[in-house]
């Protein structure tokens, strides 16, 4: 590695950083286990006290940590809180299959699936690539990502025992014709208009 030579402003912010970043680094692993341990212990007291007492999330994290401020903006910056959130979080998001949503798929994944789909059928990939930038409106860098995308995702549906169909046409739609101009002598009037 070349030695680059820094000025003395971010030498020193370097030098202000390395110390807590090594301590940092040496707890992370043991803080990745204790939050593991922790959070699951912490969402169980939590509940069994809602059963007893019916209280907020909020109520008992001061009961955890009393100098948790009663003011609403004051306790969701207070650290305590906001690592008592973090374990909340942490449990609302394990993967059990009950707890957690399902996410949503994106539009870019579900039109990528359809077409790996497709793509299979069509001899001409590229005529059909240049018929969806046309019909959607797409940039060439959008092309290469829905492509990319397209080719990392499994079909919607496995057509891949049918034989990829000759002369496929590709089929514009058609924008609708534009009104007709209007002439001088007020045929630019609603029927309405007309009519009085």
């Amino acid at each position: 590695m070349a030695v680059v030579e820094l000025s003395k402003s971010v030498a020193k912010q370097i030098e202000a950083l390395r110390a807590p970043f090594k301590a940092y680094a040496a707890q992370y692993g043991k803080l990745a286990a204790t939050r593991a341990e922790l959070a699951p212990r912490f969402m169980q007291a939590f509940g069994a006290w809602m059963q007893e007492v019916g209280g907020s999330f909020v109520e008992f994290c001061r009961l955890v940590d009393p100098g948790i401020p009663q003011d609403r903006t004051a306790y969701r910056t207070h650290q305590s809180y906001q690592a008592a959130d973090y374990l909340r979080r942490l449990v609302s998001r394990r993967d059990t299959g009950e707890r957690r949503t399902q996410p949503v798929r994106s539009n870019l994944t579900a039109t990528a699936r359809l077409l790996a789909t497709i793509l299979p059928l069509v001899r001409d990939t590229d005529a059909l690539w240049e018929g969806i930038a046309v019909e959607l409106g797409l940039k060439p860098r959008q092309i290469t990502r829905l492509k990319e995308v397209t080719s990392a995702v499994k079909p919607l549906i496995d057509l891949s025992g049918i034989r990829p169909l000759r002369d496929v046409k590709i089929i514009h739609v058609e924008q609708p014709a534009a009104a007709p101009a209007a002439s001088e002598e007020g045929e630019h009037r609603t029927p309405r208009q007309r009519a009085a």
